[in-house]
């Protein structure tokens, strides 16, 4: 899957610049022709095919290379090459005959020095793209194989997974051949690169003979048709064939009802006062006419602290409505016209904020024990994220009206919070509203504070705890990304790592989210970590990618962040790692402007 390649990539630049292994001599292209590297939105080469085994102190040859996309704009001569490291580097030149989407082969050169992970930037023009390359140690044994049917079509080849024009490959995207293995030992076996996509796998052969072998699919097809991979190395290589088919995953295509004006049918939801933090409830729907079917991602301009935002599919045409979550705390009271823009046009509405009240003056019942009557409403399962239907009712005794703003401290992937304007004195209540996602079942309590006033609630979870979830509100949407969760932890001292990654739904590849820790010294453990930690020891990275397959993240390889995006690990177990996780995140990897902003994320995972 994407997000744990990525995160390999991420280990390695942290070991990579604490320990400066890493030796640049970069070879700028030369020539005539000009084009872009292809790259995920985490700055991978597409395809990332790597090919041959990477040993210390052998010499690289003919069958140890990369293979780089390139779309030529410009015809002509090129160059294109990676920085040095750890004693060897990959190189590629010749000439482009036409424009459009090209494959390149960068041959390697040179002696590996050290076992390990290595993460190249290849190189062409102005733009880059990373690839890592394993290296194993001088004493490894090497297989020897011959793939069945080669040198012509694989003998049995069994194809798995749906093939779709545009769509990432993923973990269900697989070829299992047969092959025969005559000597013990470490193997890498990989595929030509073909309309976007190639295949490989590694690992060690423990007994001879028949058997098959299963290559992980990556990549993303470029067109529908049938196409022949051949895998493995000539002679010993053999060929199957892939069938992709037409793209259904297209950006859809829509109108703006009311464009170029006020957007018609608006209906805003919400309160929006000054210094009120905005949330789920604050919402504004609108009319749209859809004349193609697909996905779409909308972001209105930011004014006053505040952006609306939405994502989502069309499932048929015509007349329906968007609906956008603002984010962000209103920084003034007045009115503001915001912009939303389609390819279709733009159209406006207007939002007024009034002014905040004077904080109200109050204390809670019951303090400072048991709240007074504390009243819990709703149902409350491990794994199941919370509702508007999840709150507590607690007294307050109010000798001042006005504003008031309570939020308890997060409790088993739990919190309870109010915000609104007591209007009289005396008696009133105050309904704290719950978010997030239990993470285990049974009685916790909670503390709401007022001032130096605090009392306790407690609040019942019940049922068995799901496998695995990765829960999290994206501009104040709550998202899951239960399906097809990934867990990959090695807690090994000084190269101790993590990788969660998980998607939204099961037959497809976004939306969809990922979290990584790495520590170039001692274990991970209970406590926080952001991604403003690299010189300190510990890197994290974060992806989303949403439904339009827009992907945004931070990680510690970036320019400081404020707020910096942060992972709370709560609890470690022999087999389960639990967590919060919250913070900013841009597209064009990290550097913006686009912004999501995560919060209330919360992961219970198996590992």
């Amino acid at each position: 899957m994407k997000f744990l390649k990525s995160f390999l990539i991420i280990t390695a630049t942290l070991f990579v610049a604490l320990s400066c292994q890493k030796e640049y001599s970069l070879e700028d292209a030369a020539g005539s022709a000009t084009g872009t590297l292809q790259k995920d939105g985490f700055g991978d080469c597409l395809p990332s095919a790597v090919n041959g085994i990477y040993k210390v102190d052998s010499t690289l040859g003919l069958q140890n290379y990369i293979d780089v996309q390139v779309n030529v704009t410009t015809a002509g001569a090129y160059t294109i090459s990676t920085d040095t490291i750890n004693g060897f580097s990959f190189k590629g030149f010749g000439s482009f005959n036409a424009t459009g989407m090209n494959t390149v082969r960068l041959r390697g050169s040179g002696k590996p020095i050290a076992a390990g992970l290595n993460l190249f930037k290849v190189k062409f023009g102005n733009t880059n793209c990373r690839i890592e390359v394993s290296v194993l140690a001088a004493g490894t044994r090497v297989a020897a194989f011959t793939l069945s049917g080669a040198p012509g079509n694989c003998s049995g080849a069994v194809i798995n997974g749906i093939y779709k024009q545009g769509v990432l490959l993923n973990f269900n995207n697989t070829v299992t051949l047969s092959i025969n293995v005559t000597a013990l030992g470490n193997y890498s076996i990989g595929t030509s690169s073909v309309n976007g996509m190639f295949f490989q796998t590694s690992g060690s052969f423990v007994t001879t003979g028949a058997q098959t072998i299963t290559l992980d699919g990556q990549g993303t097809p470029t067109a529908a048709g049938n196409f022949n991979i051949a895998a493995g190395n000539t002679p010993n290589a053999c060929t199957f064939s892939v069938a992709v088919s037409g793209a259904t995953n297209t950006a859809a295509v829509f109108t703006l009802g009311g464009a170029p004006n006020a957007c018609s049918g608006i209906v805003l939801t919400g309160t929006y006062k000054a210094g009120l933090a905005t949330s789920a409830s604050n919402t504004a729907k609108f009319n749209v006419n859809v004349t193609t079917v697909g996905t779409y991602s909308i972001t209105t301009n930011a004014l006053n602290g505040v952006t609306f935002s939405g994502s989502g599919s069309f499932a048929a045409t015509g007349a329906q409505t968007i609906t956008l979550t603002a984010s962000g705390t209103p920084a003034a009271a007045n009115s503001f016209n915001y912009v939303v823009t389609a390819t279709s046009g733009t159209c406006t509405f207007s939002v007024t904020y009034t002014a905040a009240a004077p904080p109200a003056v109050y204390t809670l019942g019951g303090a400072p024990a048991v709240c007074t009557g504390a009243t819990v409403d709703g149902t409350y399962s491990p794994g199941t994220a919370m509702t508007a239907a999840n709150t507590v009712t607690i007294s307050a005794n109010v000798t001042t009206a006005g504003s008031y703003s309570i939020t308890t401290t997060a409790v088993n992937g739990m919190t309870f919070s109010a915000t609104g304007v007591f209007a009289a004195t005396g008696p009133n209540n105050i309904v704290l509203v719950g978010s997030g996602t239990p993470t285990a079942p049974g009685a916790f309590t909670f503390t709401p504070v007022a001032g130096t006033s605090l009392c306790t609630f407690a609040v019942t979870v019940t049922g068995a705890a799901p496998v695995n979830f990765i829960t999290a509100k994206i501009n104040g949407i709550f998202t899951t990304f239960n399906e097809n969760v990934l867990v990959v932890f090695d807690n090994t001292p000084n190269a101790a790592f993590i990788s969660i990654e998980g998607e939204s739904l099961p037959t497809a590849t976004v939306p969809a989210f990922g979290l990584f820790i790495g520590k170039a010294s001692g274990t991970i453990t209970n406590g926080t970590y952001n991604v403003n930690q690299i010189t300190s020891g510990t890197a994290i990275s974060t992806f989303y990618v949403d439904a339009a397959n827009v992907e945004y993240s931070a990680e510690s390889a970036l320019t400081p962040q404020s707020p910096a995006f942060t992972i709370i690990i709560t609890s470690i177990t022999a087999n389960r790692v639990m967590g919060t996780f919250t913070g900013p995140l841009k597209d064009n990897l990290g550097a913006g402007p686009g912004l999501k902003t995560v919060t209330e994320g919360t992961f219970s995972v198996a590992y």
